[in-house]
């Protein structure tokens, strides 16, 4: 995945972190920054400074190990603030590196690459990073997310045992996990089935070429409600997963890592009081990071406006999240409601979810 496409996400961050002044700040700047990999394998440190101070220099501190990083006195990197970017060189190809930078006395969050790149597995990406409403940063290696695990290579298989990861959540049905079954287990695992709307109905108008655009809008808003409506027991047992410290690191996926995950990691992100805007453009982030290929081939067979709604389809789309979680606000009164009543996470459980997935 080139730098170039992660300029949204940059934005994305910026936007997001503008609300607030970073608690380890002891000025009044701040600093805001993103780090990805190129295609060579190196960082790439990304940074805005506020107030802008047009001259200075920002220090580059980075380790393999997040916690050590706010005990480090000598920098990797020194340079220019104006000059916003950075490239760094791996210090390992089996560990992520990670950093944080320091500028007019002021220092940013603890920031590595988000997206984890694989031979076989999609969309796999890591949770950490964001900044709740209480300037409380998420863990990085805590809570990773992907799509399926089928037929991973050896070297996939090194990285996910690199990351550590100790238990692995399976959303998919028994048939998706028998005819895509699972290269990684990890220590533990969960297969917590979560299926979406029945699709008979949906199959048939597509054989028929009777489904249109604004069906596929309303099939996935709709199977995006019925999982935050009809899927409660499955939801209360992976929080329940999550609230168990001893599981951690842990990865959740279904099959391309993009609905069912998706809007569990937007209850995720939300439940840690992590903005919306952030929790919206981590989903959003599956543009970015599946291959599509095979379904725009297969979709070109069809007639254009099967071809239509198919996009929207294999698309995620912030309206389905709108519209799913603003009618469970409507049912509830808040998103906090919800929460408690429909999931059991009660103000005590959120409180120790927070403490376990933040700095």
């Amino acid at each position: 995945m080139k730098i170039d496409n992660n300029i949204k996400e940059f934005n994305f961050f910026v936007s997001g972190c503008l609300a607030f002044l970073l608690s380890s700040c002891v000025s009044s700047a701040s600093i805001y920054s993103l780090c990805e990999k190129d295609d060579h394998g190196n960082y790439v440190v990304k940074w805005e400074v506020s107030p802008d101070p047009q001259k200075g220099q920002v220090e580059i501190f980075s380790s393999t190990n997040d916690a050590s990083l706010k005990n480090s006195k000598n920098p990797s990197l020194v340079t220019n603030v104006e000059d916003r970017v950075a490239t760094l060189r791996s210090s390992s190809k089996n560990v992520r590196d990670f950093f944080q930078l320091k500028a007019n006395n002021s220092y940013s969050g603890i920031i590595t690459n988000r997206h984890i790149g694989f031979d076989v597995i999609q969309n796999f990406r890591d949770l950490g990073g964001y900044f709740n409403d209480e300037d409380k940063q998420l863990r990085w290696g805590k809570l990773f997310r992907s799509g399926n695990l089928f037929a991973i290579t050896r070297q996939d298989l090194q990285t996910l045992k690199n990351l550590e990861i100790k238990t692995v959540v399976d959303l998919r049905n028994e048939k998706e996990s028998r005819a895509f079954p699972d290269g990684f287990l990890g220590f533990l695992h969960f297969q917590i089935p979560i299926d979406t709307l029945n699709t008979f109905e949906l199959q048939k108008k597509i054989a028929t070429g009777t489904f249109l655009k604004g069906d596929a809008l309303i099939y996935m808003q709709d199977s995006y409600l019925y999982i935050l409506e009809q899927k409660t027991r499955e939801l209360k047992q992976i929080f329940d997963i999550l609230l168990d410290e001893k599981n951690y690191p842990i990865l959740l996926h279904d099959n391309l890592g993009k609905d069912r995950i998706g809007i569990i990691s937007y209850l995720i992100l939300k439940s840690l009081n992590v903005s919306t805007e952030d929790a919206i453009n981590d989903y959003l982030l599956s543009n970015d990071y599946i291959d599509l290929d095979e379904y725009t081939k297969l979709m070109s067979q069809m007639p254009e406006s099967i071809q239509e709604a198919m996009t929207v389809i294999v698309r995620a789309d912030e309206n389905y999240i709108d519209f799913a979680f603003g009618q469970i606000v409507k049912k509830y009164g808040s998103s906090d409601l919800y929460f408690e009543k429909a999931l059991g996470l009660t103000p005590a459980k959120r409180e120790k979810l927070k403490k376990i997935m933040s700095y």
